[in-house]
């Protein structure tokens, strides 16, 4: 970090400490000025140190994304929308917190920004989040897999053994990624099995949290999940329309656009 000043280390250091922090409380808690907290931050974001969100500013963690290659060429649209996406739903993670996380690209991108969590309760039918959530040998976190038949195309579990486990699992909170979502119709899956294994996910905590870039609003398929009364929270980018936004709002969700 040789290429910025104290000032600016205490300044990565105080984001460090919050995960994520807004503008106003960085103000309060440093003193300095809005103009030479604007220079800071537009520096350390230069130096992709940290990004700047609607939400607040975040740090930005270069060995965690070495960790996001293991992504199909079709998967990496949008990626640093996921990116963003998930690097702000784990800011929403504490330590010790039990979770479960399904099989996509985004849930995936999210659960490379857990590996600096300790103490989670880690439970998957996703190959891919059990396989790079385990690389951290000094990770305190747990990792459950469930089993069930192997999907080739999105490397998940599916079918009645993985079903079964599901039943039985109660955790803080769901973190699911979805093919649509519709305000007036609800969340959508790429085929039945998958949605008959998300709508049991969906009775496994009382807060289910929605990953999702914008491209998947106003999209259904024919394999509806459910409505969206089942779900608290939905995380998305900037590129969401105003009106779906509204919508989303209307419908008594926790919105966040990043």
């Amino acid at each position: 970090m040789e290429n910025i000043n104290d000032r600016q280390k205490q300044l990565l250091s105080l984001i460090k400490e919050n995960q994520i922090i807004e503008f106003d409380t960085i103000k309060k808690l440093t003193g300095n000025t809005d103009l030479t907290l604007y220079k800071d931050l537009a520096l350390l974001e230069k130096l992709k140190m940290i990004y700047r969100t609607k939400e607040g500013i975040i740090l930005r963690n270069i060995e965690t994304e070495k960790n996001q290659t293991d992504l199909s060429q079709v998967e990496k649209e949008f990626l640093e929308e996921k990116k963003r996406i998930g690097r702000f739903a784990s800011t929403m993670i504490s330590n010790g917190e039990s979770l479960l996380i399904d099989g996509g690209s985004t849930t995936f991108v999210f659960a490379s920004y857990l590996l600096n969590k300790n103490n989670l309760l880690v439970i998957t039918n996703a190959l891919r989040v059990g396989n790079i959530l385990s690389k951290e040998k000094k990770s305190k976190n747990q990792i459950l897999l469930i089993g069930g038949y192997a999907s080739r195309n999105t490397y998940s579990t599916y079918g009645s053994p993985a079903i079964e486990v599901l039943k039985k699992v109660k955790t803080n909170r769901v973190v699911m990624g979805v093919c649509g979502i519709d305000p007036a119709l609800g969340i959508f899956a790429s085929n039945e099995r998958e949605a008959e294994t998300k709508r049991i996910m969906l009775d496994c905590a009382k807060e289910v949290m929605i990953l999702a870039d914008h491209s998947k609003f106003g999209t259904t398929t024919d394999f509806l999940i459910s409505d969206l009364s089942r779900v608290k929270v939905v995380i998305t980018d900037e590129r969401i329309t105003s009106s779906e936004a509204k919508a989303m709002k209307e419908e008594n969700i926790l919105l966040h656009i990043v």
